[in-house]
């Protein structure tokens, strides 16, 4: 959450070239974010100012010319440093991309690949998302920014990715079909015994064994799954007022703070792009 605007700016960029791909620029001084998770891969250039970086249990540090490499559905939040004016440029790719590229580079069909390192010093691999950034930000002709996007994720996955296990044990099983009620309807008004009969457990059972598997409790990854719900309709035209209603917030006010808790911007910054 951006927790003094007045040293607040964020702007958002959305290629109809490259679906599936959205950038941000921000600036922020101090807090930023509340920890929260996304359904997309984040690639960050870090330009300006240094952060404590909590991703999935561990604080990290990022400081200028870091790149940050998020995993869907890791738990994170970035905090700069008092009076550190931190500024970054993150892209958002849906796992498309990631799959398309590194079956070319791995194996036909290998799926579920990862970051294994969070924050890269490599400045190749950050000029390589520089270039891409700021191409797309200047409104390059799609070919050149198709190539750029390809490049840089294989060159970006072929050094610091690999095939991630897909666990399937009865408990991890639980989870993902609370998981899977929730991602369904993401506006439903769904109760903690709606819960527990998805997974097959007890309701503190099912709670352990989401936040386990999810790094958050299932009313904060739902607000999650409402917020990027969110983001799609607004970015579709749709009202503010009719998304909030929507999208299961009790009216505006709600959930423009929400909103703002776990975007860092308004959903009108948002709308402006």
């Amino acid at each position: 959450m951006a927790r003094n605007p007045t040293h607040a700016h964020v702007t958002f960029h959305r290629d109809p070239d490259l679906p599936g791909f959205e950038l941000r620029y921000s600036r922020y001084g101090g807090h930023a974010f509340r920890k929260h998770t996304h359904a997309a891969y984040c690639v960050g250039l870090v330009e300006s100012g240094e952060s404590d970086f909590y991703l999935d249990g561990c604080v990290l540090r990022t400081a200028p010319g870091d790149v940050v490499c998020i995993n869907p559905g890791e738990v994170h939040a970035c905090n700069p440093d008092p009076g550190s004016a931190m500024i970054y440029r993150m892209a958002y790719l849906a796992p498309a991309w990631i799959d398309r590229v590194g079956a070319e580079i791995f194996a036909p069909g290998s799926g579920g690949f990862r970051f294994t390192r969070p924050v890269l010093r490599d400045a190749d691999i950050f000029e390589a998302f520089s270039r891409l950034y700021l191409a797309a930000e200047a409104g390059a002709e799609a070919l050149e920014k198709e190539i750029l996007l390809v490049s840089a994720l294989g060159a970006l996955l072929t050094r610091f990715a690999g095939v991630a296990p897909d666990p399937a044990d009865g408990e991890n099983v639980a989870a993902r079909a609370v998981r899977e009620l929730l991602e369904a309807d993401p506006a439903a008004g769904l109760t903690l015994d709606d819960l527990a009969r998805a997974a097959g457990r007890g309701r503190y059972h099912t709670l352990r064994l989401f936040r386990e598997a999810y790094g958050l409790p299932p009313h904060a990854y739902r607000t999650q799954l409402r917020v990027e719900m969110a983001k799609r309709l607004l970015s579709q035209g749709r009202s503010i007022i009719d998304t909030a209603l929507e999208t299961g917030f009790s009216d505006q006010s709600h959930f423009t703070r929400v909103f703002r808790e776990h975007t860092g911007a308004t959903p009108n910054q948002y709308l402006a792009g």
